[in-house]
């Protein structure tokens, strides 16, 4: 599992799982007892990259399929799948650069995407 803490929403983790579904949690304080905010599955394999958005507007996911997902922050509704120009295994890191670029690894390569965050953004 891996997990990612919102920049902007207390007490809210995004969760990536080995089922390959985006799980938002909000942590109760003190208790840090969880209540589920969504969950939904777009991967066919683990999810083994997730990053949040600067503002938490939108949550990007990778995963060992080689897809990258682009998902509400708000809602859990997948947004988009942001196609890599060619296949490179699985993704195993993601970073924002800014709210509209995304930064891609996999395999030996980092891609920077654009296209598919325009049309969500």
């Amino acid at each position: 599992m891996i997990e990612a803490i919102s920049p902007s929403v207390a007490h809210r983790v995004a969760r990536g799982g080995d089922d390959g579904t985006l799980r938002v949690v909000r942590l109760q304080v003190p208790s840090l007892l969880e209540e589920e905010v969504f969950a939904w599955t777009g991967h066919s394999g683990p999810i083994s990259a997730l990053a949040w958005s600067p503002r938490g507007q939108h949550i990007a996911t990778g995963g060992v399929d080689g897809q990258v997902l682009l998902w509400d922050g708000e809602s859990g509704v997948l947004l988009d799948t942001c196609p890599l120009q060619a296949p490179r295994g699985a993704i195993t890191a993601l970073a924002w650069l800014d709210d509209s670029k995304l930064a891609v690894s996999a395999g030996d390569a980092l891609t920077i995407l654009t296209t598919c965050l325009k049309q969500a953004v």
